[in-house]
């Protein structure tokens, strides 16, 4: 099944009196249990990309078609996500809220989420910023699946962690896609990281896609000069 489709998809940001193009005629397709890595250096356009899918980014151009429920997105900051003045519990339940889901449903929902995650009931009542970082972004996912979403849209998810968290959410996103039969656009500079999680891989540069394959054969025989460079800075 068919998750994701964009099409010709171009994206620009103001600059002065006229435009600056960040993207261009970008075209992929993402199916239903997939995860599909988007890399490239910083300042490439795969922020930017992400934020079009997910309807916040609007000065583009092209077409863009997702599944329903829209995606969710989990960002780079788990504590920028995740509201200081309300506990784990409330944020959960947020997205439910906003669809009209009752409380009980809501409430039984948000626990089974938080145990999923790793973190248990007894952490329903803490704040974002009584938890360590690992435990944001353990957060930040449960609250970014609790309403069903077929897409997930992840931007450097895993970061800031720490080598032995980054493992952590890995398996955890992992788990959660074979249980939840989840589609990722999993978004990293690191390659060493999308080459554990990704089935796909889409190279950016410069705003266009340059190259696509699945992993193994991407790693294995790069065809575009600048994959090449990727994998080479990697090692």
């Amino acid at each position: 099944m068919r998750i994701l489709e964009v099409e010709h998809l171009s994206a620009w940001y103001p600059s002065g009196r006229t435009r600056r193009q960040v993207l261009e005629d970008v075209s992929f397709t993402l199916d239903r249990g997939q995860v599909l890595g988007l890399v490239g250096e910083s300042g490439c356009g795969k922020t930017t990309l992400a934020r079009a899918i997910l309807g916040l980014h609007r000065a583009c151009a092209g077409v863009v078609r997702h599944a329903f429920p829209r995606p969710q997105m989990v960002f780079q900051d788990p504590y920028g996500s995740l509201n200081p003045a309300h506990t784990l519990l409330w944020t959960l339940e947020e997205p439910l809220r906003a669809i009209g889901t009752g409380r009980k449903e809501r409430r039984d929902r948000a626990m089974e989420l938080l145990d999923r995650v790793g973190l248990g009931p007894e952490y329903a009542g803490r704040y974002p910023q009584e938890l360590s970082g690992g435990q944001r972004q353990r957060a930040a996912i449960a609250a970014a699946v609790i309403a069903r979403p077929a897409l997930v849209v992840a931007d450097e998810p895993v970061s800031a962690l720490d080598v032995t968290v980054q493992r952590q959410i890995l398996d955890l996103l992992a788990e959660l896609k074979r249980d939840d039969s989840l589609s990722y656009l999993f978004i990293s500079h690191d390659l060493n990281v999308v080459y554990q999680i990704c089935d796909r891989i889409l190279v950016m540069d410069k705003g266009r896609i340059v190259e696509e394959n699945d992993t193994d054969t991407l790693f294995a025989a790069p065809k575009h000069p600048f994959t090449k460079k990727l994998l080479e800075a990697a090692e």
